[in-house]
């Protein structure tokens, strides 16, 4: 997928996201439509413990740490994201799911500085509310799960005789990666000052 139309659709996504929060805000605030009766309602909710961990175990890490994490993680995935095309294991699985783990994280970013939380707005009865930017997230994390039910299947042999071994191996090729490609940019920043 080329670098354009992925930035293109991660910006389509976030603004979707937040465009439907604006418009809840604006109109809908105090709203409680069932939607399917007794399973799911439209029902904003304002969520300021910024996650859904810290709202289930009513914790709350601040404004702070919760945009640090949220930088760290675009940071992990967007590494995450070219040491696989670096591999050539680049396949529409990866490519959606950096689609939706970045745009998700965007939202996630956006809402803790501008929203002071997040507004949730689909109630499943029972569990939790959540809104597009969780939809996104939960998309990203299935389309890795689907990367790798589809590799293990189509390489049986290789994935059963890996290790505890080979996978410190893969671990330090990526930190090594990293550390490279970090590298190269602060070479790049230093040239252009």
């Amino acid at each position: 997928m080329r670098k354009h139309v992925k930035q293109l659709l991660i910006i389509l996504l976030v603004f979707l996201d937040q465009a439907i929060k604006l418009t809840i805000s604006a109109f809908f605030l105090s709203y409680n439509v069932p939607i399917i009766k007794g399973y799911i309602s439209f029902l904003p909710v304002h969520n300021d413990k910024y996650s859904y961990l810290g709202s289930l175990l009513n914790l709350n890490f601040g404004k702070a740490l919760n945009s640090i994490i949220v930088v760290i993680s675009m940071i992990l995935i967007y590494y995450l994201y070219k040491f696989a095309i670096a591999k050539n294991k680049s396949t529409r699985f990866v490519n959606a799911s950096f689609i939706f783990f970045i745009s998700g994280c965007i939202c996630s970013l956006i809402d803790r500085v501008f929203w002071s939380g997040s507004l949730d707005y689909i109630s499943l009865h029972g569990f939790f509310v959540f809104d597009l930017k969780d939809v996104l997230l939960s998309l990203g994390a299935a389309m890795i799960v689907l990367e790798v039910i589809v590799y293990i299947k189509q390489n049986p042999k290789k994935t059963l005789k890996t290790g505890i071994k080979e996978d410190i191996a893969l671990i330090k090729e990526f930190m090594n990666f990293v550390k490279k490609d970090m590298m190269k940019r602060v070479r790049i920043s230093k040239r252009e000052l």
